[in-house]
């Protein structure tokens, strides 16, 4: 067990990724590391490198903003992980996931919010890929893009899940863009392959596809269900509004979902 707490009011300033790793540990349980901070506490990459990357350990992390990284911020594998009141803020990948990679990983999420990441794939805000799970309670995905660097179709501004489950409640998917140097899909949120339910789940203000005629088109403006055989959704009280996606034949045209 490795207990890391940062004092209030300081920032770390990485100039390489805090990596955590525990393959080699000799137990059989999972490590646990917990990194907690007072208030105002952070660790900043300065657009140097990621932040956090964990593989093959228990991670609890409460109180801290995480912040520009420029290989995404925080990247999971093979890892049992809670997020609680934490902020990521202003990441970017050449790859997918800007603020968070979940990969074979059970993660939790308790008041987090995600702003300002980017991806040049897929998933601004949270890719969640190879069959793990997210749970996200009073959380927020704003103000995220997915598709920076032209491929013909980037999944999910803000979060893409694909073969995996997600389940998602009292939170909010606002401002997000899929699609932003060409096509998109699933501007707010994609699914594929993925189980699902969303309950007290508001996305809003979110759009696929480039905002430039002639570039790319885009499907699901707010949110994208994938038609592959398995997905199973469950929807309470979730709510899409003010989205659209943009059809480019010749020039860009809006249709509200």
């Amino acid at each position: 067990r490795a207990n890391i707490r940062i004092p209030a009011q300081t920032t770390i300033n990485l100039t390489s990724a805090l990596e955590v790793d525990g393959s080699l540990a000799a137990e059989a349980e999972l490590p646990v590391i917990n990194i907690s901070g007072g208030g105002g506490a952070a660790i900043d990459a300065q657009g140097r490198s990621g932040v956090l990357f964990a593989s093959r350990v228990s991670l609890y992390v409460r109180g801290l903003r995480i912040a520009n990284g420029n290989q995404g911020c925080v990247r999971l594998y093979r890892t049992l992980a809670r997020f609680e009141d934490v902020s990521v803020e202003g990441c970017k990948t050449p790859g997918n996931g800007g603020g968070f990679f979940i990969e074979h990983s059970d993660v939790a999420f308790e008041r987090v919010l995600i702003r300002h990441c980017v991806a040049a794939q897929n998933g601004g805000g949270v890719f969640l890929t190879g069959r793990g799970s997210l749970v996200a309670l009073h959380s927020s995905i704003a103000n995220c893009s997915a598709g920076y660097s032209y491929v013909d179709e980037a999944y999910g501004g803000c979060l893409a899940a694909e073969s995996s489950a997600l389940f998602m409640a009292h939170t909010n998917i606002t401002e997000c863009r899929g699609g932003s140097a060409g096509g998109g899909v699933g501007g707010g949120v994609s699914l594929t392959s993925t189980y699902s339910r969303l309950k007290s789940v508001k996305i809003a203000r979110c759009s696929a596809g480039a905002a430039t005629a002639g570039i790319g088109g885009g499907f699901g403006g707010g949110l994208f269900v994938g038609s592959t055989a398995g997905d199973r959704m469950n929807f309470s009280r979730a709510n899409v509004s003010h989205s659209y996606w943009l059809e480019v034949s010749p020039s860009p045209s809006c249709a509200a979902t």
